[in-house]
């Protein structure tokens, strides 16, 4: 009994070597894969529903989203651009770290009972925020006062 791979193949009378079966089973399953994708285009998302949702709220209201680069500064760029749209306050975003490390060195009761978990000292998780680009713990503070 002959396998798959090893029956005749022909076209207009030539057999296809291996090389080009994998060719063929390759492009054949790229094929696949593009029309999965192009199926996946024309499904929303829940990000799109939530988008859409977002903009109905925010439009009657003469408000817009806007991208901030996911970078690890983002929290602190977005601080930034509201302090420039709402206030005219051209503040960096290390000096808004640095003020935020500030706040919560004075507050320190407070921002404490949020780090049970963590393994570094409040004043070295005060001293990353203040100095370190790229800092991605969860615990952030809500209130900033400049």
């Amino acid at each position: 009994m002959a396998s798959a791979d090893s029956a005749p193949c022909e076209k207009n009378g030539v057999k296809k070597s291996r090389a080009q079966k994998r060719r063929d089973k390759k492009a054949a399953e790229e094929g696949r894969i593009n029309e999965l994708i192009a199926e996946l285009d024309m499904i929303q998302s829940d990000g799109d529903i939530e988008m859409e949702q977002l903009m109905l709220v925010l439009s009657p209201l003469n408000l817009k989203t806007i991208d901030i680069k996911p970078d690890g500064d983002c929290m602190y760029s977005a601080l930034s651009h509201q302090l420039v749209v709402v206030r005219g306050d051209k503040v960096s975003v290390q000096q808004l770290r640095r003020k935020c490390a500030e706040y919560m060195r004075s507050n320190k009761p407070h921002f404490i009972q949020f780090m049970l978990k963590m393994t570094e000292s409040f004043e070295e998780y005060c001293e990353k925020i203040a100095i370190i680009i790229a800092f991605k713990y969860n615990l952030t503070p809500y209130i900033i006062f400049i």
